[in-house]
């Protein structure tokens, strides 16, 4: 029928009159020549079996066994006797319809290489003549592997496992009976066929063992609720109990025995009183007390019914009743107790005798304003001298105060200065640079206000906003009314970025107030030559190009180039970011000569031609661009007017191509301004 592997195949079977019948096929498509299986065979058993190819077998202690075994031997322990039921029914319809049985899946595997365990012969053994009949009939109990059901109903369904592909054969009849069950095509389907009953699947049968179902209900679910469970009668399915007179014998009570004895019936009569028994159970324990101290011992029974010897004294009390104890206590003092009825201590009583202090203790005087002294009890509790006075700094030194000095000197910590506390600064005066902080404690922040020289050096932690002019050049001389444009670049220092159009370059005379002399109509504002155009982070340089423009008249011009926050007046003042430079003007060229047609021209105010210094910084007019120069050797806080020409960023390094080209052009400019225009 099926195998206990995973994938049997199917068998083709055949269902049979008493008259005989043809082979047939699982398609049930054999012709008309058909006979029902109406086999009315007597109940009597079949104890052995005519197995092809293995001769004849003892059916009940043999043969079932290991067909249980080879065909679903891996199964839970109800499933196997639902399989050793419907094994038998269908090697006795083989019996009742050819007289022998086939040992291979066309019918039943007999032989597969697998000894039998207990279970299996149990399973037998449990159901001994058990076969499934219906209406007189002997069933064929078709059986399969099934698919492997996935729902708690052990309902296979589309989509679970069925690798033997034998599903199909499979019927579920629960609660069904009569014509109302469903046929298997492995045989004759035709209401009239009592002997095709339906068709078991083996992998259902362990899902319904493993949900507790019997092996009974095991085999309705697949055959109908009508289907007959009938015991064929013979030697090998005999109900005897047990052979006539035999006795039997069963320990009882206190090491007692009882008996029982066969009667004719083959059935056991009743267990006899249980005689003999000893004067204890095996692990009775008795206990009495021992010792002076309210101590007990235990004897126990032993496996012969007996009481053993008397262990030791145990769980005796720490003191006899009555007793005292004295002990020590206190500073130098002593106290007693007693014990009581149930050998257990009572408590110690008031302790007495007491000195002023306890051994080893010690206490703390203050002395002067910040200090403390010490002194220690002696082993006989009486207090010694006090030690020499130890100073102590306020909460550790930590506490912050004030020197009232200026600046960085001003914050420090209490101390305690021989018995006196007092204010001793953090920091000592400094030379002052640009970091935020009063170094030199002379009341001004970073050289401000006036007292001192606004520094120049940065410190390790520089203010939020600062700067450094970068690469230093002096102006060329120029023609008086004529145009020219610097390149001027700032450095951030600071650890603020500059944020986009609201950073500035002022321009102004030496003299404080003192108006520009080389303003240019194009100037964003009156003394504003240039605005930043974009956020400058820090560490990062802005390039801003300045139009100016020569006044009229010769001579010598300064000029102060300032970078100034709009937003934030405080900003930009260590160091003072300034580019003076200093420009000699000459006198203005001489006009243009009358054009050819002869038509004056009339004045021009045409401005002169200078170098492309934009194009070469790739920066915009009056416009901002960023670079980032790492070269310290490159910043200058001297302050003059910059040109591109000294900036790695603007040009390469001095001595590379570029600057070769920007100085060549430089010295064309100087050539054209002495010269004048053509």
């Amino acid at each position: 029928m099926t195998m206990t592997r995973l994938a049997p195949p199917v068998a083709a079977l055949v269902l049979c009159a008493a008259s005989g019948c043809m082979n047939e096929t699982p398609d049930g498509h054999d012709g008309p020549e058909r006979a029902l299986g109406l086999i009315q065979g007597p109940l009597a058993a079949y104890c052995t079996a005519n197995v092809i190819g293995k001769g004849n077998k003892d059916v009940e202690t043999d043969y079932l066994a290991h067909v249980v075994q080879c065909e679903n031997g891996g199964a839970p322990y109800e499933s196997l006797r639902a399989q050793a039921v419907t094994a038998r029914s269908y090697l006795y319809y083989k019996l009742n319809t050819a007289g022998k049985i086939a040992d291979g899946q066309s019918d039943q595997v007999y032989s597969c290489g697998a000894t039998p365990s207990k279970a299996h012969y149990d399973a037998v053994s449990s159901t001994a003549g058990q076969v499934l009949r219906y209406k007189g009939t002997q069933v064929a109990a078709f059986f399969v592997a099934g698919a492997k059901p996935s729902a708690s109903s052990c309902v296979a369904k589309g989509g679970d496992s069925d690798a033997t592909n034998t599903e199909k054969y499979v019927t579920y009849n629960w609660n069904k009976s009569g014509s109302g069950i469903e046929q298997t095509i492995l045989g004759w389907v035709n209401a009239g066929n009592h002997a095709n009953r339906g068709c078991m699947s083996q992998w259902g049968s362990r899902c319904l063992a493993n949900a507790g179902w019997g092996y009974k209900d095991i085999i309705k679910f697949y055959y109908g609720m009508d289907i007959e469970f009938v015991h064929a009668e013979g030697s090998c399915t005999s109900s005897c109990e047990c052979t006539a007179g035999k006795v039997e014998t069963q320990a009882c009570g206190k090491c007692g025995q009882k008996k029982r004895t066969c009667g004719g019936d083959c059935k056991w009569n009743a267990w006899s009183g249980c005689d003999s028994q000893g004067p204890c159970t095996p692990g009775d324990a008795q206990t009495e007390a021992c010792g002076s101290k309210c101590g007990h011992h235990q004897r126990k029974c032993t496996s012969q019914c007996e009481w053993g010897s008397w262990g030791a004294c145990q769980g005796e009390g720490p003191c006899a009743p009555g007793q005292v104890d004295s002990q020590g206590c206190g500073k130098c003092g002593h106290h007693e107790r007693s014990c009581s009825g149930k050998c257990l201590w009572l408590e110690f009583g008031a302790c007495q005798g007491e000195g002023p202090c306890a051994a080893g203790q010690t206490d703390v005087a203050p002395c002067g304003e910040c200090g403390y002294k010490e002194r220690a009890c002696s082993p006989q509790c009486v207090w010694g001298l006090y030690d020499k006075c130890v100073w102590l700094d306020p909460d550790g030194g930590t506490k912050a105060c004030s020197t009232t000095l200026e600046g960085q000197c001003g914050p420090g910590f209490l101390k305690c200065l021989a018995g006196t506390v007092g204010c001793v600064g953090s920091q000592k005066a400094t030379d002052e640079v640009c970091d935020g902080v009063d170094n030199d404690c002379d009341g001004e922040i970073d050289g401000t206000v006036g007292k001192s020289a606004v520094p120049s050096s940065m410190g390790t932690s520089p203010p939020p906003y600062a700067a450094l002019v970068e690469a230093v050049a002096p102006l060329e001389p120029m023609p008086a009314g004529t145009d020219t444009s610097v390149v001027l670049r700032f450095r951030n220092v600071g650890q603020k970025p500059w944020p986009k159009g609201l950073v500035v370059v002022r321009a102004e005379g030496w003299k404080v107030g003192e108006p520009s002399k080389l303003r240019h109509p194009d100037w964003p504002g009156l003394d504003t030559a240039g605005i930043v155009q974009a956020d400058i982070a820090p560490g990062d340089t802005a390039v801003l190009t300045v139009v100016l423009r020569a006044p009229d008249v010769p001579g010598v011009v300064n000029e102060t180039f300032r970078l100034v926050s709009t937003s934030d007046p405080s900003a930009f003042v260590c160091p003072i970011p300034t580019a003076p430079g200093s420009l000699t003007v000459t006198e203005a060229p001489p006009p243009p000569p009358p054009s050819p047609e002869g038509e004056d021209a009339g004045p021009s105010r045409e401005p002169r031609h200078v170098p492309d210094l934009d194009a070469l910084d790739r920066q915009p007019p009056d416009g901002v661009s960023v670079t980032h120069e790492s070269d310290a050797s490159a910043m200058s806080e001297t302050g003059s007017l910059v040109t591109g020409s000294r900036s790695s960023g603007c040009g390469g390094p001095v001595g590379s191509p570029r600057a070769a080209w920007i100085v060549l052009v430089g010295a064309l400019i100087a050539i054209w301004r002495r010269r004048g225009p053509a």
